[in-house]
């Protein structure tokens, strides 16, 4: 948690940079493509949830964890392979700017610039697996202290790309590579300590985990629609809204990420806990309710904040050209509070029957968001996508878990 200042320093000064460099239109327009890097962590089939188990429950001398790492990074080489096939075919046949509704952007390069992301993202995909095999062995302080080195990086190469008067375009890379480096380096730690080796993949018979994608198909399919329902607002917005309203939305996300993240983080570490409860057969009652007041507490606390200080951050930010008022805060807080509630839900339902279950509640979440905030992104402009993940998570995640574990009697033993 003692990085969080460093990551949101280097976010904010990243954008600082970027919108003095190139003004707050091309900003939003960048935005949107590295939009699609944040889309990795849906990239990885679902398996990364049974790593974090596999890893967490492994006995002393048990190669269990190292099995399941042997076979997720075996499927992820598939998908990375799958997004630079695609991300190819889509550039040759139709075009990402037509895609991602830039067709009117200025940006010489854009288009390989799109299609250049796209490709790192497809690399960087089997790497990802280094923090869950981190989280499974509750070394998360270590995979927060490292995935620090991202937007630290990516600071660094915007700042390299100002100061060297390179066209604006480029900027799009150093946020990418930032967070390529970041895996990097988790996976090499990762792999060391439970003796993975390059050649594990390629043993199948010997390093298999058959079950893996039993519990993965469904986190996979809760990854899917969690990530078209909150990583949806800039495109929703590109199609449906002006640049300025886009620049708007952009800014209050380069609020929002750092602050969610610090959260996130916090909560990824309670799984490891939960799932070795839940092995154990031990109840976890206390723990649960504890964990959610405080959590719900502190996303009402960041909330308020939120409000009271974010259209100043956003005018330091963009050095006063762009101009979001109180109403986006206030929508962006309210979604805070609201994830910052379901989050201990959300780490706690991690058997195969409580990610089956969040699976099957994501799919109305999805399919309500992207219509609420193309609904009201006219009357609410850049609100819109907030209000609607923040209505989403409440009517389709929050009451569904809370009813579900209150049959459960919130105890952690409950069988896959």
């Amino acid at each position: 948690m003692a990085t969080f200042p460093f990551t949101a320093i280097a976010a904010f000064a990243s954008a600082a940079l970027i919108i003095g460099y190139a003004g707050p239109t091309s900003y939003a327009a960048m935005s949107v493509v590295i939009t699609l890097s944040q889309l990795v962590p849906y990239a990885d089939l679902g398996v990364g949830a049974g790593v974090i188990n596999a890893v967490s429950t492994a006995r002393p001398g048990d190669d269990s964890g190292r099995r399941a790492a042997a076979s997720a990074v075996r499927l992820l080489l598939l998908s990375g392979a799958a997004i630079v096939i695609i991300g190819v075919a889509v550039a040759a046949l139709v075009g990402w700017p037509s895609v991602l509704s830039l067709d009117d952007q200025n940006l010489a390069g854009l288009p390989e610039a799109i299609l250049g992301v796209i490709l790192l993202i497809g690399v960087t995909v089997p790497l990802g697996i280094g923090q869950r095999i981190l989280t499974g062995l509750f070394l998360n302080p270590t995979a927060i202290a490292i995935s620090a080195v991202g937007p630290m990086l990516g600071l660094i190469g915007t700042a390299s790309i100002v100061g060297a008067g390179l066209p604006p375009v480029f900027l799009v890379f150093p946020p990418v590579l930032g967070s390529a480096a970041a895996a990097l380096i988790a996976s090499m730690l990762a792999f060391r300590r439970i003796s993975f080796r390059a050649a594990d993949v390629f043993r199948v018979k010997s390093f298999g985990s058959p079950g893996l994608l039993r519990i993965g198909l469904w986190y996979l399919l809760l990854s899917i629609a969690s990530a078209s329902a909150f990583q949806s607002g800039r495109l929703v917005l590109a199609h449906t809204s002006s640049l300025e309203i886009l620049a708007q939305f952009a800014i209050t996300m380069q609020v929002y990420s750092p602050v969610w993240s610090f959260f996130a983080a916090g909560g990824t570490a309670l799984w490891p806990i939960f799932s070795r409860r839940r092995m154990q057969n031990r109840a976890s009652s206390p723990l649960f309710f504890r964990m959610t007041v405080i959590f719900a507490s502190a996303g009402v606390l960041c909330a308020a904040c939120l409000v009271a200080l974010g259209p100043w951050v956003a005018a330091v930010l963009s050095q006063g050209t762009i101009d979001t008022g109180r109403l986006v805060f206030l929508a962006c807080g309210i979604l805070i509070v609201a994830q910052s509630f379901q989050l201990v839900q959300g780490v706690f339902l991690t058997s195969q029957r409580g990610i089956r279950h969040q699976a099957l509640w994501s799919l109305p979440l999805a399919v309500t968001v992207i219509p609420l905030a193309l609904v009201w992104s006219v009357p609410a402009g850049a609100a819109a996508p907030f209000i609607a993940a923040a209505t989403g998570v409440t009517l389709f995640q929050i009451v569904p878990n809370f009813i579900r574990i209150r049959r459960q009697g919130a105890r952690s033993n409950e069988s896959d």
